[in-house]
């Protein structure tokens, strides 16, 4: 059975000497793109003009040596406008930080304002409850004063009350007594 001669052997493919990544040929993308546009390259020291879109007058002209020192002025454009948006994403991201800790001190602050609060009404709850016993309390003695005022009142009418005789002077005073010492 004959060999496929459109597949290279392992003799050719070892005969073959490898390229380097400098050496390797452009790809298809880079090679489209270089016959879109007609391109004058020195090559061994003369230069060649090539254009592959059917032989055609050339579009643009440009020389490798101006168009890379543009490019070159363009890149070191782009570094320095890429250095000063890190400086200034770097100052944003600073920023952020401090007003992050600032909403933190300030949440942490509001978090104890509440709890202050909070404590704040348990306290004052627990006073009015306090209060209100006390009052009633007031109230309660109040209420005993006053009883015991118009007992006393309706004593000394009744003392008042009663006939003066000696006899019976006696009797007030032992009722006097009995009433106040028991």
């Amino acid at each position: 059975m004959p060999k496929d001669a459109s597949k290279p052997t392992n003799v050719q493919l070892a005969s073959t000497p490898r390229l380097s990544d400098r050496q390797r040929r452009p790809t298809r993308k880079v090679l489209e793109v270089l016959s879109e546009n007609s391109l004058s390259m020195p090559v061994d020291g003369r230069t060649t003009e090539t254009n592959t879109a059917s032989n055609a007058k050339p579009s643009t002209t440009f020389t490798l040596p101006h168009h890379h020192s543009d490019l070159q002025g363009k890149v070191s454009s782009l570094e320095a406008s890429g250095h000063r948006l890190k400086k200034k994403l770097l100052s944003k991201a600073e920023e952020i930080d401090e007003l992050k800790a600032e909403v933190q001190a300030a949440k942490h602050d509001s978090e104890e304002l509440e709890q202050r609060i909070d404590e704040a009404q348990e306290t004052m709850a627990t006073l009015k409850k306090e209060n209100k016993r006390a009052l009633e309390t007031v109230e309660k003695e109040k209420e005993r004063y006053r009883k015991w005022w118009l007992n006393e009142i309706q004593f000394t009418k009744l003392l008042l009350s009663m006939d003066s005789t000696p006899n019976r002077d006696q009797e007030v005073v032992k009722e006097i007594q009995k009433h106040y010492h028991n």
